[in-house]
């Protein structure tokens, strides 16, 4: 079966027709997922237990396998009820849907593919439902869109959607077994091409969480920073992103807005997280989410909670731990790892609640298109100040399979936008499966030549749902992996900009690389890649440096241990003329000049001659915009930033 580029396959969906009955008892049936090593409670109904072949027992066949949902469960929200191993049996599926048609508010979700396009050891079951994503090849007037939806018989699921850009969720009106998600988005791809870049079934369970937590939670507690000892560990903690540093100079993300997208729900009246989180937006329902007006998806769960509490829990009140950037606003967009819910928050993120950052501590290993084009409208119409997008700063867990990037790249992460954060270890190296850092199931943070930056993913303390809910009994957990890595970066990110508002997301993201700890120089290669000079596939440009980032120091480590002092000015545009002067010491060499557009197309390029010098570009070609100006050579770089206003 040939799944295509984004891993999906065209597949039959089934609805049936419901009526009220009585509530009725239910039950956990507990699965084993053997491949992902892994296991998961699913609320079931006791009578159709006999439906629901628990995996370790049946072989699970592509293209069969039947996902239920249903809206009875308390507070009306959705939830993962069952699953079918086999309803290709006739009289096994005239029996399944008979029983389903007694759950209230059932759906029936067929698979639409279960192997990795790249690597069959990545196997896994994907689902799609009535919703399709559109991405356009520009937003799309009122009169197309209605033209569209009358010709396919959709109905739009954001009424907002149409001001927030290009990509579209739709719900399809009417299904058939020879009509459904999949065949209406190939019709459409197919015969709307002058409008339309693409078109996709929503894939429900595409994007994974990227963290666990430990058992481990009461061993040292510090309310001044993201701080714990972690008893049975060996080794030294010697990693040190130098953040109590910043908050001695008064900076801590005050004014900043961070989105976290992320699973399982947020506690708002959480003692370390009261007055933090702020409202945002229930992606699933597409509803307001809030103080009065949240809930868990899984309450045993609580991922999004932990990976919050590292950005932005509070400081000196004697609990817990404190967030990089305590005094952000956390925005909490809940997500259901489908792509439609991340589509909607990103949208939301850009629009309503203009964020300055987003978290992404999900990932998957198959590419989503419409993720990847609301990515590039993050960075290139987000955080509009003044009237210019200065862009939103967009950063991802890079994955725990000790993958190379380069074989098996995870997204969001490695999309060119994206700030994807590895996981390090106490003793500054990368998390690799067979060190001295594993608290359970070995694991390995993912590497290679698209990994940005590294930061602390061992034993970070952080908070959980308060009470029983959540993955304790208590207030708060140990979250590890590189789910806890990619808030650290977000919270420096927004220290940054506390100081530096006006910064872009691509200096934003030059800062946090440039000025990042060269860890371990002594075995992993920095200046390897002349593409990428100071660079390293285990850990990026480095262990993130928050003073640093701050200073504006750039860390440019070379070979010989000495910084080369390339100096480049800019006067002021003038008249479409755009002077430069450059100063390249004796020991400088093979130096290129290229701008750029804030995508990082490349607009110009110029070999420079060693030595000092002046030129005079004519930029009156370029429209209306942000752009950069960087000189580099295979040991260091300078960047500078102009802007065209007219």
């Amino acid at each position: 079966m040939d799944c295509g580029r984004y891993g999906w396959c065209v597949v039959f969906l089934i609805f049936s027709g419901l009526g009220r009955i009585p509530a009725y008892s239910q039950d956990t049936l507990r699965i084993i997922d053997h491949l992902h090593r892994k296991e998961e409670s699913w609320l079931v109904r006791k009578d159709l237990s006999v439906f629901l072949v628990p995996r370790e027992t049946e072989t699970i066949k592509p293209n069969v396998d039947i996902l239920i949902r249903s809206s009875y469960v308390p507070n009306g929200k959705k939830l993962l009820i069952g699953q079918v191993a086999d309803p290709s049996k006739e009289e096994l599926k005239k029996s399944f849907i008979k029983n389903i048609q007694t759950i209230p508010g059932a759906e029936l979700l067929i698979a639409i593919s279960k192997v990795h396009p790249e690597n069959a050891a990545q196997e896994r079951i994907l689902f799609i439902n009535n919703q399709l994503l559109v991405g356009f090849r520009a937003a799309p007037d009122s009169a197309y869109l209605q033209y569209l939806m009358h010709k396919y018989g959709l109905r739009l699921y954001n009424s907002d959607a149409p001001t927030e850009g290009k990509v579209l969720v739709f719900s399809c009106q009417s299904h058939s077994l020879s009509e459904h998600s999949g065949t209406i988005a190939m019709k459409i791809a197919a015969q709307e091409k002058e409008n339309v870049l693409f078109a996709q079934p929503n894939r429900i369970n595409l994007f994974e969480p990227q963290g666990s937590h430990d058992s481990y939670t009461g061993d040292f507690q510090n309310p001044r920073g993201q701080m714990v000892s972690c008893a049975q560990l060996l080794g030294e903690h010697l990693t040190d992103a130098h953040v109590t540093e910043v908050w001695d100079q008064g900076f801590t993300g005050t004014g900043i807005k961070v989105g976290v997208l992320d699973f399982f729900g947020f506690d708002f009246h959480h003692p370390d997280m009261s007055g933090q989180l702020i409202p945002g937006w229930d992606c699933i329902n597409n509803s307001p989410y809030d103080a009065s007006n949240y809930y868990y998806t899984d309450n045993t769960q609580a991922h999004g909670m932990a990976v919050a509490g590292i950005i932005g829990a509070k400081r000196d009140n004697n609990l817990g731990s404190a967030g990089v950037a305590y005094g952000a606003r956390l925005v909490p967009f809940l997500i259901d790892g489908s792509e439609a819910s991340v589509v909607l928050a990103m949208q939301k993120a850009r629009t309503t609640f203009d964020v300055d950052i987003i978290n992404c501590s999900f990932g998957s290993y198959f590419e989503s298109p419409a993720i990847e084009a609301e990515i590039q409208n993050l960075v290139t119409e987000g955080r509009i100040r003044n009237g210019m997008p200065l862009g939103i700063v967009v950063v991802a867990s890079h994955g725990n399979d000790n993958y190379n990037d380069m074989d098996y790249p995870q997204y969001p992460a490695t999309y060119a936008q994206v700030v994807s954060v590895a996981a390090s270890t106490p003793d500054d190296y990368k998390k690799t499966p067979s060190d001295q850092w594993n608290t359970g199931a070995p694991w390995g943070s993912n590497y290679g030549s698209r990994l940005k930056l590294a930061a602390p993913g061992v034993c970070i303390y952080t908070t959980d749902i308060s009470g029983s809910s959540g993955y304790a009994s208590g207030d708060y957990i140990s979250l590890q992996k590189t789910s806890a890595s990619a808030p650290i970066v977000s919270g420096v990110a927004a220290l940054l900009l506390e100081k530096e508002p006006h910064l872009t997301w691509q200096e934003v993201v030059d800062r946090l690389t440039a000025s990042a700890d060269k860890v371990h120089s002594d075995i992993y290669q920095y200046y390897g890649d002349q593409q990428r000079p100071g660079h390293s596939i285990q850990v990026g440009y480095g262990r993130i440096n928050a003073a640093q980032a701050l200073s504006g120091k750039v860390n440019t480590f070379a070979a010989n241990n000495t910084q080369a002092s390339m100096l480049l000015g800019m006067p002021s545009l003038v008249a479409d003329i755009l002077p430069v002067h450059y100063v390249l010491p004796a020991d400088v060499s093979d130096c290129k000049m290229i701008i750029t557009d804030i995508h990082g197309t490349v607009l110009l390029y110029v070999q420079l001659p060693q030595g000092t010098g002046d030129m005079r570009l004519d930029v009156s070609a370029l429209s209306r915009g942000i752009y950069f100006v960087k000189c580099f050579n295979n040991k260091t770089s300078i960047t500078k930033k102009f802007i065209k206003s007219r």
